[in-house]
């Protein structure tokens, strides 16, 4: 049930929507990072949630460390809110 509502999100998630939601995070995205993220998002999300390590150690060249940092962080903590 929770990867119905997780895939619908995603269908209308919007590179704007990353970059608000890194801002608000403390986080300012190069164009570069906000377009590696929302691909990792849009056609790896059921990986992200399932078998992040992966998806993770896949990226984490495209990142800066900081970014990369953080990343894993808020994904620690969102996941824990929805999969607990």
């Amino acid at each position: 049930m929770k990867d119905i509502i997780i895939e619908s999100y995603i269908k209308m998630l919007k590179k704007e929507d990353l970059i608000t939601f890194a801002r608000k995070n403390g986080v300012e995205l190069t164009s570069d990072e906000v377009n590696t993220i929302y691909e990792a998002i849009i056609n790896h999300w059921r990986d992200i949630i399932h078998n992040p390590d992966i998806i993770f150690n896949q990226y984490k060249a495209k990142l800066r460390p900081e970014v990369y940092q953080k990343t894993v962080e808020l994904y620690t903590i969102y996941k824990k809110k929805l999969y607990h």
